[in-house]
């Protein structure tokens, strides 16, 4: 059973059903996914012509969610949760579609008839990323998908970061692999300012805090268990003394250099800018460059990762091993974006 109605309270004058009074959770067999949590709001979109729920359900069903000619209950379900949760984070919104029942085990609801799907694959760089294909949301990488043959566009973004994208075509039952790269934007310095000796320096346009991160050699790279294929070998790397943006660059500081804001996500003038791309940051860096002192560009891979790894340390994320400490990710963000300098690392 699918169910795409408002959960809240009908009495409190929003619109939909509030179905939790109507439906016997305990009825044998039966299998329901809601468009919502309980005591929650389901959303409609003019733009997408159906609730939000039920254009990601049709879509499942025509065969978005087929797999080697069979939809499921299960992979409409997977389906259907993935693209709701990801209209909602786009829209500053919260949708989380619940599953309900006693039945145990799939259902098999149709098979498909029509050429046999592709499959590809998506590998980047880096962890928590976010993977749009055409514009639709799929997950973080690594991601196996099975798509129809045909032309895709595929984008994989996360905070902090310039967008990668690049264009794939699929043929029938073809097999692809993409492994995209992302590159921080936080910004640094290629000179030192003329008061290096002090630890912090403000950039006199935006106000953006930098910080002076000492020279040294460290170990790049990793051979562990979750490490890339392009990460490999471990090799030891020298890097100049160098300045190092001390947060993110935010969203008002893009706004006072470029005249507009280009972040997917609108929050206000303390949260990062995100979803530009690589393009849009060495614009953002030419005007900031004209009007400052000069000298600002993104730092290279072995700057970050030094950088990253509080000297080359040998640590599983940024300032230690403690996630939670240095980063919003599925598990601690609620599902939106943070204002800068929130974590203690």
């Amino acid at each position: 059973m699918f169910i795409d109605a408002c959960r809240n309270d009908p009495g409190s004058g929003t619109k939909g059903a509030g179905l939790n009074s109507f439906v016997d959770y305990d009825a044998e067999g039966l299998r329901i996914l809601f468009s919502t949590k309980a005591g929650k709001v389901s959303y409609e979109n003019s733009a997408l012509g159906h609730g939000v729920f039920s254009h990601y359900l049709i879509e499942a069903l025509q065969g978005a969610a087929a797999r080697q000619g069979l939809i499921t209950f299960r992979q409409v379900a997977d389906h259907v949760r993935k693209k709701v949760r990801a209209w909602g984070y786009s829209q500053g919104q919260v949708q989380v579609p619940y599953e309900a029942g006693d039945a145990s085990g799939d259902f098999l609801l149709m098979q498909t008839s029509g050429p046999e799907n592709a499959r590809l694959t998506i590998r980047s760089n880096v962890s928590g990323d976010s993977v749009y294909v055409n514009g639709d949301y799929k997950g973080s990488t690594r991601l196996d998908l099975e798509l129809p043959p045909g032309n895709y566009r595929v984008r994989v973004s996360k905070p902090g970061h310039g967008d990668w994208e690049q264009p794939i075509t699929l043929e029938e039952g073809a097999e692809g692999v993409l492994r995209a790269r992302l590159v921080p934007s936080v910004i640094s310095t290629v000179t030192p300012p003329r008061d290096v000796e002090k630890e912090e320096w403000r950039e006199p346009v935006t106000g953006m805090e930098f910080m002076w991160v000492p020279g040294g050699c460290f170990q790049m790279g990793s051979n562990g268990w979750n490490s890339n294929e392009n990460e490999e070998p471990v090799h030891e790397v020298r890097v100049d003394g160098f300045w190092l943006g001390k947060f993110e660059v935010t969203q008002g500081q893009w706004k006072a250099v470029m005249g507009n804001n280009s972040s997917n996500f609108k929050n206000g003038d303390n949260y990062p800018a995100v979803g530009v791309s690589w393009n849009d940051v060495q614009g953002f860096i030419g005007k900031l460059d004209a009007r400052g002192q000069g000298g600002i560009r993104l730092p290279t891979e072995a700057e970050w990762e030094y950088a990253c790894r509080s000297g080359g340390k040998q640590q599983d994320y940024c300032a230690g091993n403690d996630v939670d400490q240095s980063a919003w990710y599925g598990e601690n963000s609620g599902d939106k974006i943070h204002r800068v300098g929130e974590k203690p690392a």
